[in-house]
């Protein structure tokens, strides 16, 4: 059957139409697709959520507020104007208290992860994705092309004498052949390659070999220039596989190819047979002809009746051949692809114009390489990565179970008695035999979409990587889908919320990092505003509940508002990533706040209302003294005078005590921000280890503008005259600033102590 938007590789045909559009395959999947439609946005909900409660927390406290006013005039407390003028007030406090700034700022420090993605080679389509791929426990990713370098890389030699080890990866000639000796031995990860390696003579069985390897090869090797992480081109071929390892291995030898070439004529070739898994060629020489083969080392060896190389042979033996086997199938069992070569010289062309059986006989067998897809650069520490932060990186291919755990050993996917096994045995598995498993091998699209549903029932968030048509579901139906850029289909990639540009493991480990780092940041901005907002409604609450008196005029309110709600919070966006992110275990579903949060909101909202609020009363009450130096800046106008305002200050006092307390306010909810940036550490260690000069700047700008207005007096005077912003600041003394920086300390204390607490109890916030 052949299906929609699929392509054939090869061959001729005739075919009978049996459906068309919605009723082919691909329609079928994109009416499936239609179906699923949209999911809301996790963070959009939660945040949603959360300002459920907070409005309804507000419209508490204006009911309260209201009706204690209506009570207050039916008693003869209050005149009939003055309970219009104090309602309007509460519903003014009401909306100033609001935090209205929290969407947007969630939507910049949405939009400047996907920038910084970008960067990092992960294209976001759906902005929600950012803070989903943060929070998912299980990372379900492709092997070629992804964990592998899709390019497969010859790393040991048998030439029926000695071994040989072959550094570099991939199709590029960097790298070299050295000698390992007469058995195969594994050599240290910190073994060091000797330079100018010489590791054969002339006409010595491995050179034979490889030039096996570079004549009977019909690929092409072509640089691209294209940007990878750590070079800036890419070696590809435009051939088989296979053959381009065999010329990437030719071009680590030394031997100059031009020279081969000279000396070794083209005559003719059996092509690759996939039933056969053998091909040839042969060259004619100086002496003769020389056929090249290569293949299967259980199709090749057969055919061989020597052992060596055309310069110096010897007959095989049986002994010889259950060694050439037993090395075989142990390669094999680590994953290795084995192809065997052989050789046969001729005096004459006599075989050359006869059938294929009677050309690839009589060989000499001239040994094996072992060839892998290696992992790609920085693929194991990824790997570390993944299981540090609590997430489970799971290997779906459809390669044969051995090869998947050869390379999952080898990058650390694997590191117990996980389980390894072929996606028709999923439905077979017991729950903890599948949420063992690491490993799916020879999977189906619909596989994965088992996978899928079965993680997405332990309540887990799950990452799914995949590049074909066949995989839009799974990808859809994923908390994230993830295609890879370049082998990925359209489909796919409509289909998928992230795209991998460059196709690797390493960057979507990157966008996990990426948003983790951006979760925290929105949670500690939802936080800061918050809190500052409690903080201020019990405050601006408690002083409604006085007829007649405002706590503060309506220019200081939108002044708090407008320089320590807005400046210092900008932290949040341009802060860094915290290096010890994917250190902490996956939140998954989790709310925005825990436990934790709430009651660090709590203690910090009341210690900043506590600090602020006794600092207005000490100060209003006279107990903080009025002194001359307060009364040398710019007089504020006062009740009763000519043009005085209903919010106009009663007297010094009451003009002092607004100064410090909006002192209190700016201050301290500019600093909090350095303590909140990094909620698991100390603000000493947070600085010291995270330090970031634009931090730094957004924090201190608020307290120096403030202090700028308290003592410059033409500023005020400025502020008043030309813009009408009454701010009406007094000069504060060295005695007031004491009292000021004790009162700033509390709200900071409480918080750096209630952390402390948690640090030492090992938890997470």
């Amino acid at each position: 059957m052949l299906y929609t938007g699929t392509f054939i590789e090869a061959g001729r045909t005739n075919a009978i139409v049996v459906n068309t559009g919605v009723y082919t395959e691909l329609g079928r999947l994109s009416t499936e697709l239609q179906e699923l439609g949209t999911t809301e946005i996790p963070i959009r909900s939660k945040v949603n959520k959360l300002a459920k409660w907070l409005g309804i927390a507000v419209l508490s406290f204006l009911a309260v507020s209201i009706v204690y006013k209506a009570i207050m005039h039916s008693m003869g407390r209050i005149t009939e104007i003055s309970l219009i003028v104090d309602v309007v007030e509460s519903i003014k406090t009401s909306m100033a208290i609001m935090p209205i700034s929290i969407p947007l700022l969630t939507t910049i420090i949405l939009l400047t992860g996907v920038l910084a993605m970008a960067k990092d080679r992960v294209i976001i389509r759906n902005l929600s994705a950012v803070e989903t791929l943060g929070r998912c426990s299980v990372l379900c990713t492709d092997k070629t092309g992804t964990i592998t370098t899709n390019q497969m890389t010859i790393q040991k030699i048998w030439d029926t004498k000695y071994f040989y080890g072959v550094s570099g990866i991939g199709f590029s000639g960097k790298g070299a052949i050295y000698p390992l000796g007469a058995e195969p031995i594994e050599l240290p990860d910190d073994y060091l390659i000797p330079d100018n390696i010489k590791p054969f003579a002339e006409d010595s069985e491995i050179e034979f070999l490889l030039i096996g390897g570079l004549l009977n090869n019909n690929a092409h090797l072509i640089v691209e220039e294209v940007f990878e992480p750590h070079h800036q081109v890419s070696w590809k071929t435009t051939g088989d596989p296979t053959d381009g390892a065999f010329l990437a291995l030719f071009n680590k030898s030394g031997i100059i190819e031009k020279e081969v070439r000279k000396e070794y004529g083209y005559v003719n070739e059996f092509n690759f047979d996939s039933t056969l898994k053998r091909m040839s060629k042969t060259y004619q020489v100086e002496k003769g002809f020389t056929l090249f083969c290569k293949g299967a080392t259980e199709n090749v060896l057969p055919l061989c009746t020597d052992i060596g190389s055309p310069i110096e042979k010897r007959p095989i033996t049986e002994k010889d051949r259950k060694i050439i086997m037993d090395y075989v199938s142990s390669f094999a069992s680590q994953g290795y692809r084995v192809i065997s070569l052989a050789v046969r010289s001729m005096e004459k062309d006599t075989l050359l114009h006869q059938d294929r059986d009677e050309a690839e006989n009589l060989m000499i067998y001239n040994g094996f390489v072992c060839m892998l897809d290696p992992p790609r650069y920085g693929v194991k520490t990824a790997v570390d990565q993944c299981y540090n932060a609590g997430v489970s990186p799971i290997m779906i291919t459809g390669d044969s179970p051995l090869t998947a755990k050869a390379i999952a050993k080898d990058v650390g996917i694997i590191r117990g008695d996980e389980l390894a096994v072929e996606g028709n045995r999923i439905g077979k598995q017991s729950d903890d035999e599948f949420f063992n498993t690491r490993i799916f091998a020879r999977v189906s699209p619909q596989h994965k979409q088992i996978i899928v549903e079965k993680y997405q029932g332990r309540k887990k968030i799950i990452a799914m990587c995949g590049d074909g048509v066949n995989d839009a579901l799974a990808l859809t139906n994923a908390d994230v889908g993830i295609c890879m850029g370049i082998e990925g289909t359209d489909t796919a990639k409509q289909a998928s919320d992230v795209v991998i540009s460059d196709d690797s493991f390493n960057s979507t480990v990157l966008g996990i990092r990426e948003g983790r780092g951006l979760f925290d940041r929105i949670r500690v901005m939802i936080f800061f505003y918050i809190t500052l907002n409690i903080a201020e409604a019990i405050l601006y609450f408690s002083s409604s509940f006085i007829p007649g008196f405002s706590i503060v005029n309506d220019f200081q309110r939108v002044y708090i508002f407008s320089t320590a709600h807005v400046i210092p919070p900008l932290v949040f966006i341009f802060d860094n990533i915290a290096a010890e992110i994917m250190e902490y275990p996956p939140r998954n579903d989790e709310e925005i706040f825990n436990k934790k949060y709430v009651l660090a909101l709590v203690i910090l909202a009341l210690a900043l209302a506590l600090s602020a609020g006794l600092i207005y009363i000490l100060s209003f009450n006279g107990i903080i003294p009025v002194s001359d130096f307060n009364k040398t800046g710019a007089v504020p106008i006062f009740l009763g005078e000519t043009d005085a305002v209903s919010s106009s200050p009663i007297n010094w006092a009451h003009a002092k005590a607004r100064t410090m307390f909006v002192t209190v306010l700016v201050i301290a909810e500019s600093l909090v921000v350095l303590s909140l940036r990094r909620l698991n550490k100390s603000v000493f260690r947070s600085l010291k280890e995270d330090w970031k000069w634009l931090v730094f700047i957004f924090v201190i700008i608020v307290p120096i503008l403030h202090l700028l207005l308290v003592y410059i007096k033409p500023l005020g005077v400025l502020a008043n005259n030309l813009l009408g912003f009454r701010v009406e600041f007094v000069p504060l003394g060295i005695l007031d600033w004491l009292i000021l920086l004790f009162a700033i300390a509390i709200p900071l204390a409480s918080l750096e102590i209630y952390k402390m607490i948690i640090r030492r109890k090992s938890t997470y916030y």
